[in-house]
C-alpha cells in the first residue's frame, strides 16, 4: 500500500462507502469529509463517522452540509495532494478545486456518456429507460461546473436485467476504483482533451415521483421499480388510500388467464410475495412485511399516469435551469 500522497475524499451517500473501501485497499486515504445526517437528510444521504472509525481512517464530519465556512475552515489548514468528490451531490466550489495540489477529482456517467447525461440520477435513470450500457467515468474537476469535464479515464459497463440500482453502483464502484489508483499511480503521463461538443442533462427525480403507472407494460413497470432500490425511496402504489412501497419485483413470463384489470392483486403467496396484472402480462411483487396485511386478492392498486409525471419532472427542470438542455432520452418519455 503507497502512502506517499495525501488522498482526501468527500463523500455523502451510503453507496460512496464502497468506493472509499476499494480505495483505501490499495491506496492509504488520509481524510474523509462528511455530512452529519438529520431528521430531513435524503435517504440515500450518511456520514461516514463510524464507517471511518472502524477502517481506522480520519474523518471530518461536517455539522452543516451547506456551511461551506465549516468546511473551509477545516480543509485550507490541511495539504492536499488529490481530492476526491464521490456522491457529494454539491457543486465544489473554486475554492475547494484549487485546493489539492495535483487534482481534484469527480466521478460520473450516464447511457450515453458523462457530457450528455450531466446532472441528476443517471444510474436510475439508465435503469428506469431499460438501457444496456452506463458509460462510467474519472474526470478532473476544473471549474464549478457541474460534471464538466475534462474526462480523465472512460469504461463502459453492462446493464442486464437482474440488476438494480445497488448492483450497478457496485460495478461503477470497481471500476472507478481501478480508474483512481491508476490515475494516482500514472498522473504525470495523462493527457487531457477538452471536449468541444454538445451537452445534454438528466433531471432530479423526487421521492414523490416513484408512484406507478399500472397501466405501463410489464418490462417498463420491472424497470422502474429497480432503479429504485433501497436505499433510494422505493417505487410506490396505493390501496384504500393506504400507500405501499414496493421493495422489488420479478417478470413473469406465461400465458395465464388474462380476466383482471391492470393492477389488480391476482395472487397472495405463501412467502408474502404477490402477483399484479400489467398491460400485457404480469408481476411479482414484494413489500415490507408489516404492510402486508393490507394486501387483498382481487382489489386493485390506484395508477398514476407515467407520462404526466416525466412532463412535471421536465417542467421543474427547466423552471430551474432553462438553459441546461435535457437528453433527448427523457424528453421522449414525455410523449
Amino acid at each position: 500500500m503507497s502512502y506517499k500522497k495525501k488522498i482526501f475524499i468527500m463523500c455523502a451517500t451510503k453507496q460512496g462507502l464502497d468506493l472509499i473501501k476499494l480505495i483505501n485497499k490499495k491506496y492509504k486515504i488520509s481524510y474523509v469529509i462528511t455530512p452529519k445526517i438529520n431528521k430531513n437528510s435524503s435517504e440515500e444521504r450518511t456520514s461516514a463517522k463510524s464507517f471511518c472509525q472502524k477502517n481506522k481512517i480520519n474523518c471530518k464530519e461536517i455539522k452543516n452540509y451547506s456551511n461551506l465556512d465549516e468546511i473551509k475552515n477545516f480543509l485550507t489548514k490541511q495539504k492536499i495532494d488529490v481530492l476526491i468528490c464521490i456522491s457529494w451531490q454539491r457543486i465544489i466550489p473554486n475554492w475547494v478545486i484549487r485546493l489539492p495540489k495535483i487534482a481534484c477529482l469527480g466521478m460520473h456517467g450516464s447511457h450515453e456518456g458523462m457530457y450528455l447525461g450531466r446532472g441528476r440520477s443517471p444510474m436510475n435513470w439508465a435503469i428506469l429507460t431499460g438501457q444496456k450500457v452506463f458509460k462510467m467515468s474519472l474526470f478532473k474537476i476544473n471549474q464549478n461546473n457541474a460534471d464538466s469535464g475534462p474526462e480523465i479515464y472512460r469504461q463502459n459497463i453492462p446493464i442486464t436485467l437482474n440488476d438494480d440500482i445497488n448492483s450497478l453502483y457496485l460495478k461503477c464502484h470497481l471500476v472507478l476504483s481501478k480508474m483512481i489508483i491508476n490515475f494516482l499511480l500514472n498522473y504525470k503521463k495523462i493527457s487531457l482533451k477538452k471536449y468541444k461538443g454538445k451537452h445534454r442533462f438528466l433531471p432530479k427525480i423526487t421521492p414523490d415521483e416513484g408512484s406507478i403507472d399500472w397501466n405501463r407494460k410489464d418490462i417498463e413497470i420491472y424497470n422502474f421499480i429497480r432503479s429504485k432500490s433501497s436505499p433510494y425511496p422505493n417505487a410506490f402504489t396505493y390501496i384504500n388510500e393506504k400507500k405501499l412501497k414496493i421493495k422489488s419485483a420479478k417478470l413473469i413470463k406465461i400465458k395465464f388467464n388474462n380476466n383482471f384489470k391492470n393492477g389488480e392483486i391476482v395472487l397472495i403467496l405463501n412467502d408474502k410475495s404477490f402477483v399484479v396484472k400489467v398491460k400485457n402480462g404480469f408481476l411479482l411483487l414484494s413489500i415490507d412485511d408489516k404492510d402486508f396485511s393490507k394486501l387483498k386478492e382481487n382489489k386493485v392498486f390506484r395508477s398514476t399516469k407515467f407520462k404526466s409525471q416525466m412532463k412535471t419532472i421536465i417542467d421543474r427542470h427547466y423552471k430551474i435551469y432553462p438553459n441546461n438542455l435535457l437528453n433527448n432520452l427523457i424528453i421522449n418519455l414525455s410523449k
